[in-house]
Protein backbone atom coordinates (compact mmCIF):
# COMPACT_ATOMS: atom_id res chain seq x y z
CA UNK A 1 0.00 0.00 0.00
CA UNK A 2 2.79 2.09 0.80
CA UNK A 3 4.42 1.86 -2.70
CA UNK A 4 0.80 2.55 -4.13
CA UNK A 5 0.96 5.95 -2.29
CA UNK A 6 4.82 6.73 -2.95
CA UNK A 7 4.09 5.80 -7.28
CA UNK A 8 1.26 8.31 -6.81
CA UNK A 9 3.13 11.05 -5.01
CA UNK A 10 5.74 10.61 -7.70
CA UNK A 11 3.64 10.65 -10.60
CA UNK A 12 1.75 14.09 -8.97
CA UNK A 13 4.59 15.43 -8.39
CA UNK A 14 6.03 14.66 -12.03
CA UNK A 15 2.67 16.19 -13.44
CA UNK A 16 2.63 19.38 -11.37
CA UNK A 17 6.88 19.99 -12.84
CA UNK A 18 5.26 19.39 -16.26
CA UNK A 19 2.73 21.65 -15.90
CA UNK A 20 5.12 24.60 -14.42
CA UNK A 21 7.67 24.27 -17.85
CA UNK A 22 4.50 24.70 -19.98
CA UNK A 23 3.33 27.87 -17.89
CA UNK A 24 6.82 29.54 -18.57
CA UNK A 25 6.73 28.57 -22.29
CA UNK A 26 3.14 30.75 -22.52
CA UNK A 27 4.68 33.65 -21.76
CA UNK A 28 7.53 33.36 -24.00
CA UNK A 29 7.41 35.80 -27.84
CA UNK A 30 5.85 33.11 -30.27
CA UNK A 31 7.88 34.34 -33.89
CA UNK A 32 6.80 32.47 -36.80
CA UNK A 33 9.60 33.10 -39.66
CA UNK A 34 8.47 31.87 -42.88
CA UNK A 35 11.70 31.49 -45.09
CA UNK A 36 13.94 28.94 -46.86
CA UNK A 37 16.26 28.10 -44.05
CA UNK A 38 15.99 24.66 -43.45
CA UNK A 39 14.29 23.40 -40.02
CA UNK A 40 17.72 21.82 -39.00
CA UNK A 41 18.68 25.04 -38.20
CA UNK A 42 15.60 26.36 -35.99
CA UNK A 43 18.03 26.08 -32.70
CA UNK A 44 20.59 28.36 -33.84
CA UNK A 45 18.15 31.00 -35.02
CA UNK A 46 16.50 30.65 -32.13
CA UNK A 47 19.49 31.12 -29.85
CA UNK A 48 20.20 33.93 -32.47
CA UNK A 49 17.44 35.98 -32.37
CA UNK A 50 17.47 35.16 -27.88
CA UNK A 51 20.74 37.20 -27.77
CA UNK A 52 19.19 40.04 -29.96
CA UNK A 53 16.06 40.81 -27.88
CA UNK A 54 18.31 40.15 -24.44
CA UNK A 55 15.90 39.35 -21.40
CA UNK A 56 12.91 38.27 -23.31
CA UNK A 57 12.03 34.37 -23.88
CA UNK A 58 11.26 33.52 -27.00
CA UNK A 59 9.66 30.83 -28.89
CA UNK A 60 10.89 30.39 -32.67
CA UNK A 61 9.16 27.95 -35.14
CA UNK A 62 10.70 28.13 -38.90
CA UNK A 63 7.91 27.27 -41.27
CA UNK A 64 8.77 26.78 -44.91
CA UNK A 65 7.83 29.29 -47.35
CA UNK A 66 4.45 28.85 -48.07
CA UNK A 67 1.16 30.89 -49.01
CA UNK A 68 -0.82 28.33 -47.49
CA UNK A 69 0.78 27.61 -44.67
CA UNK A 70 1.26 31.40 -43.61
CA UNK A 71 -2.58 31.75 -44.28
CA UNK A 72 -3.96 28.87 -42.44
CA UNK A 73 -1.82 29.77 -39.30
CA UNK A 74 -3.00 33.49 -39.83
CA UNK A 75 -6.52 32.34 -40.02
CA UNK A 76 -5.75 30.11 -36.68
CA UNK A 77 -4.62 32.89 -35.34
CA UNK A 78 -1.34 31.16 -34.28
CA UNK A 79 1.83 33.28 -32.82
CA UNK A 80 2.74 36.57 -31.79
CA UNK A 81 5.57 38.42 -34.15
CA UNK A 82 5.59 37.15 -37.96
CA UNK A 83 8.18 37.09 -40.03
CA UNK A 84 8.28 36.20 -43.86
CA UNK A 85 9.12 37.15 -47.27
CA UNK A 86 8.30 41.10 -48.10
CA UNK A 87 5.68 40.07 -50.81
CA UNK A 88 3.16 38.03 -48.13
CA UNK A 89 3.79 40.82 -45.98
CA UNK A 90 2.90 43.77 -48.55
CA UNK A 91 0.14 41.21 -49.46
CA UNK A 92 -1.73 42.19 -46.16
CA UNK A 93 -2.28 45.87 -46.73
CA UNK A 94 -5.40 47.06 -46.53
CA UNK A 95 -6.47 43.99 -44.41
CA UNK A 96 -7.41 44.32 -40.44
CA UNK A 97 -6.04 42.57 -37.70
CA UNK A 98 -2.96 43.87 -38.31
CA UNK A 99 -0.86 45.90 -34.90
CA UNK A 100 0.27 49.55 -35.63
CA UNK A 101 4.23 49.54 -35.00
CA UNK A 102 3.65 52.92 -33.62
CA UNK A 103 6.88 54.33 -31.96
CA UNK A 104 8.53 51.77 -33.90
CA UNK A 105 7.54 53.09 -37.40
CA UNK A 106 10.21 56.14 -38.66
CA UNK A 107 13.35 53.95 -38.65
CA UNK A 108 15.83 55.64 -41.61
CA UNK A 109 16.97 52.46 -42.23
CA UNK A 110 13.82 50.46 -42.34
CA UNK A 111 11.19 50.23 -44.71
CA UNK A 112 7.67 50.43 -43.62
CA UNK A 113 4.68 48.83 -45.02
CA UNK A 114 1.65 50.99 -44.71
CA UNK A 115 -2.23 50.18 -43.81
CA UNK A 116 -3.48 53.65 -44.58
CA UNK A 117 -2.04 55.84 -42.24
CA UNK A 118 -0.95 53.67 -39.80
CA UNK A 119 2.24 51.30 -40.30
CA UNK A 120 2.32 47.62 -39.91
CA UNK A 121 4.80 46.03 -41.12
CA UNK A 122 8.84 46.78 -41.47
CA UNK A 123 11.73 45.22 -43.33
CA UNK A 124 14.41 43.36 -40.99
CA UNK A 125 17.88 43.93 -41.38
CA UNK A 126 19.96 41.53 -43.68
CA UNK A 127 21.64 39.26 -41.28
CA UNK A 128 19.75 39.43 -38.87
CA UNK A 129 18.47 36.15 -39.48
CA UNK A 130 21.23 32.94 -39.62
CA UNK A 131 21.44 30.32 -42.13
CA UNK A 132 19.27 32.59 -44.69
CA UNK A 133 20.65 31.30 -47.57
CA UNK A 134 19.46 33.01 -50.17
CA UNK A 135 19.51 36.43 -48.21
CA UNK A 136 15.89 36.68 -48.85
CA UNK A 137 14.13 39.59 -47.48
CA UNK A 138 11.93 39.64 -44.68
CA UNK A 139 9.84 42.29 -42.99
CA UNK A 140 7.77 41.50 -39.48
CA UNK A 141 4.86 42.40 -38.39
CA UNK A 142 2.05 41.72 -35.16
CA UNK A 143 -1.21 40.57 -35.92
CA UNK A 144 -3.80 41.90 -33.52
CA UNK A 145 -4.61 38.34 -32.10
CA UNK A 146 -1.85 38.19 -30.84
CA UNK A 147 -1.88 37.77 -26.72
CA UNK A 148 2.01 39.36 -26.46
CA UNK A 149 1.32 42.03 -28.47
CA UNK A 150 3.88 44.54 -25.80
CA UNK A 151 6.20 42.02 -25.75
CA UNK A 152 5.93 41.27 -29.48
CA UNK A 153 6.38 44.88 -30.06
CA UNK A 154 9.35 45.35 -27.56
CA UNK A 155 11.30 41.99 -29.64
CA UNK A 156 11.15 43.84 -32.69
CA UNK A 157 12.20 46.97 -31.38
CA UNK A 158 15.25 44.74 -30.42
CA UNK A 159 15.71 43.42 -33.40
CA UNK A 160 15.41 46.44 -35.00
CA UNK A 161 17.92 48.15 -33.11
CA UNK A 162 15.10 50.73 -31.77
CA UNK A 163 13.92 50.69 -28.30
CA UNK A 164 10.37 51.08 -28.19
CA UNK A 165 9.52 54.14 -26.12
Amino acid sequence: MARCGLILLVMVFILLLAGCQQESKEDAVRILIFSDIHPAYQEEVEKELQQRAADSPLNVELHPLSKEKFAVLLAQQDGDLYMADTEYVKSLAGKSGLESLGKLAGASDVEEYRNGQEHFGASLPSGLIPYNQNQQTLAAFVPSFSDQKENSMEVLGKLLNRRNR
